[in-house]
This record gives structure tokens, sequence and C-alpha cells, in this order.
């Protein structure tokens, strides 16, 4: 859902070696006679190393292990969310085991470019610039814009003079500047932007679907998608969130879009995002697109 920049981080780089040398991988949990649908490597014969961090309900590492050398990285646990339970079907099917690399958000992607993991997870926006470093899978859901507010407002101009709060570098900044003006208000996280909507600092905000539902589960604030406006372009054709692996890992790449192709195909995927707490409807993210950052 961010636009995050592709800065180097030399510190996610160096844990990633430290990383590899731990593992929660246990043998005895895929059965022997497992036959994977598809002929791929990964960085560990029978394991699925994944980079991801926390965004509820897209991704949220339960029970994490091993902390690496006293920094935020961990290794181990559980990857719950819409991402998490993608992949565990994927794993499944292909008789791996899943080893959680949790880190920051911005460290998620260069450790994936250094090799430290096989797939990055954790509602990765389909964009011109991660295309360039990465290989990216075809679209596995639309990450729908929403309004949250005290009244269920989902029209955007119904929120013109009001003060409307959203966090720095999302995708739609730049109109809403357009159109509120000095209405729009910029927050760092969605959760101090949550904290002033419910002090009523701010009339309304703009984040995501699931977001939105996520921070709005012990208030009385209400989440509505928003509908299309000209004016907002990601209302009209939402984020596309993808799985990213390393440039010319093409075998593994066509692994990962077969699983997604044959979930949406069965409505497994759909009853996926509804588990988590999404609108089943953004299974069908539509055309493959790459938006600008």
């Amino acid at each position: 859902m961010f636009r995050r920049t592709m800065a180097g981080l030399a510190t996610a780089v160096l844990a990633t070696a430290a990383l590899v040398a731990c593992s929660n991988y246990d043998s005895d949990s895929v059965a022997e006679d497992c036959v994977p649908e598809h002929e791929f490597a990964t960085d560990t014969d029978g394991i699925l190393k994944v980079s991801t961090y926390s965004l509820p309900p897209y991704s949220e590492v339960l029970d994490r292990e091993l902390s690496v050398d006293g920094t935020a990285f961990t290794v181990g646990g559980t990857l719950t969310g819409v991402d998490g339970d993608i992949l565990a079907d994927f794993a499944a099917t292909e008789c791996l085991e899943i080893e959680v690399h949790s880190t920051a958000a911005g460290a998620v992607l260069s450790t994936v470019q250094a090799g430290g993991a096989d797939v990055g997870a954790g509602n990765w926006y389909r964009t011109t610039e991660r295309a360039e470093i990465l290989d990216l899978t075809e679209p596995i859901y639309a990450d729908q814009v929403a309004i949250i507010s005290p009244d269920g407002v989902s029209d955007f101009a119904q929120l013109q003079d009001k003060r409307v709060g959203t966090v720095v570098g999302y995708q739609y900044v730049a109109d809403l500047r357009d159109y509120f003006a000095d209405g729009l208000v910029l927050y760092n996280s969605p959760l101090t932007m949550f904290r002033a909507l419910e002090d009523g600092d701010i009339d309304a905000a703009v984040d995501t679907v699931g977001v939105g539902r996520e921070f709005t589960k012990e208030n009385d604030l209400v989440v509505e998608a928003a509908e299309p406006f000209d004016q907002v372009s990601a209302s009209l054709e939402p984020g596309q969130s993808a799985f990213v692996v390393q440039q010319g890992d093409d075998d593994l790449l066509a692994a990962l879009n077969a699983t997604v192709d044959r979930l949406r195909e069965s409505g497994r995927l759909a009853e996926i995002l509804e588990e988590n707490g999404l609108d089943p409807s953004a299974a069908e993210p539509g055309e493959p697109r790459l938006i600008d950052g």
C-alpha cells in the first residue's frame, strides 16, 4: 500500500546472512511421499524463505522466534493474514516448509533482492520502480481505497471543506492534496492518523479497506469503500498487490502465479480475503498494470 522507496538498507543485507544460519524448519512436517506441482529451486532445499513485516490483515507473524544479533530482525514463527494464507497453500502444494524472516517494511525488498529470502510478502504494490529491480507476480488482489469516518462517508465530494487525514507515502497523497488543499492532514503512520480521527482532530481518514477495518475493531468508526471519483485515481484503479522474487527467478515466479490462478478460479482466494476482513471482490484486481513509484 505504501509507495515505499527503495533506498538501500545495509543493515538488512548484513542481517540476512545471520538469518540464513537460523531455521525453524522441521523436515517431519512435509510428507515423504509429497510430490510438488512445479519444479523450481529455493535458496535452501525444502524451505521457502519469506521476508515480511507486520501489516495486518495482509501479513502478520505470530510466535516470532529467534532475534538476530539484538536487531529487529527475527526468524521463525507463523505467517498469517491474506499473504500468509496464500503462501501456506503454495508451500503445501510444493512440499515446502515456510521459514519466516521478519523485518522492517523498508528492508523486505532489499532482503529479497540480496538473496536472503525467496519471496517478499506484505501487500506490495506492483510499481514501475519495483519492476526494475525485482520480478513481480501477476496481480493477486486489489487494495481498495476506503474512507473512514464517524458517519460512514463513501463519497470524496462529501468531504470537501472538511479536514481529511492520510499517511505520508501513500499513492493517493498527491491527488488528495490537489482536491482538499489545506484541508489535507498528513500523518507518519496509520496509528497516529486513527488516533487523531478518534479525538476529533480530523473529520475523516483515507486508507485501505483492510487497514481501516483493522484499526476500527474497537471503536465506532465506520469503514466504507470509496466510490469511484475522477480526482482520486486510486479509487478508479486501486493498487494491485503482488509477491516479489529475485529477478530471473522465472520458475518460482511461474509457480506462484499458478497457485494464485488456481485459488482465484476455485473461489478460495475470495474466501481468504473475506476470512481476513476484506471484500471478496478484491480477488478480481483487473488486468496487470504498474503504477508510478
